[in-house]
């Protein structure tokens, strides 16, 4: 990983120093992702209380401010977004007296800080990067099940690869992002991680204006 980080510490340097141009602007966008069905039992006592099934999560959306610099054909940007969206989950009861068969859902408010770097041709923009995420907010229903417990981390990252056209003040991009981390990675059931494997992968398409 230090050699990865090193010389990428070197070329945003580099781009920095450069007299480069500088576009600030606001944008927002809207992700869809492509949900994987996974079930895991929840059990007590050799018993199997219910069984908990991810159905697939709402649409994702985002608004904030980016921070773009260009120099030459090589192009850095930075944003910050505030985006909110989604999980279900299926609830199947075998203990129909305590717990209710139906869907549970959780909405999560989350800062995303994308970083892209790469090539910019004409109005064309191609880069890469990481993409830190904290959460700042989380209502969960699930917090209504016996033995569940949320053991997730407010911070969690992945990685974008985006395709970019600006024309003229207006900015646009379509992004493939990929969180390194499963999206019940936080769940355990009676103490013991739920074991969800799934990562949230999204297609996103951003719209925004330069000042």
């Amino acid at each position: 990983m230090k050699n990865l980080i090193s010389p990428l510490l070197l070329i945003i340097l580099s781009i920095c120093g450069l007299n480069a141009q500088t576009d600030i602007g606001i944008k927002t966008s809207v992700g869809f992702s492509n949900d994987i069905l996974e079930s895991k039992y929840a059990t007590q006592s050799d018993n199997i209380l219910y069984m908990i099934s991810s159905t697939g999560s709402d649409k994702n959306y985002s608004v904030g401010l980016f921070v773009n610099r260009t120099a030459g054909q090589v192009f850095l940007q930075g944003s910050a977004m505030v985006s909110r969206f989604s999980n279900s989950y299926d609830i199947e009861s075998f203990i129909s007296d305590d717990i209710q068969s139906g869907t549970l859902s959780e909405t999560i408010v989350q800062l995303d800080v994308p970083i892209l770097m790469g090539a910019a041709y004409k109005n064309f923009r191609l880069g890469v990067g990481p993409q830190l995420q904290y959460e700042l907010h989380k209502n969960s229903e699930l917090t209504n099940l016996p033995t569940y417990e949320d053991r997730g981390s407010k911070f969690s990252t992945g990685f974008n690869v985006s395709l970019g056209y600006d024309l003229g003040p207006i900015y646009t991009d379509l992004s493939l992002y990929n969180s390194f981390a499963s999206k019940g990675n936080g769940i355990y059931l009676n103490s013991e991680k739920g074991g969800f494997k799934a990562r949230d992968r999204q297609v996103k398409f951003s719209i925004g204006l330069k000042f």
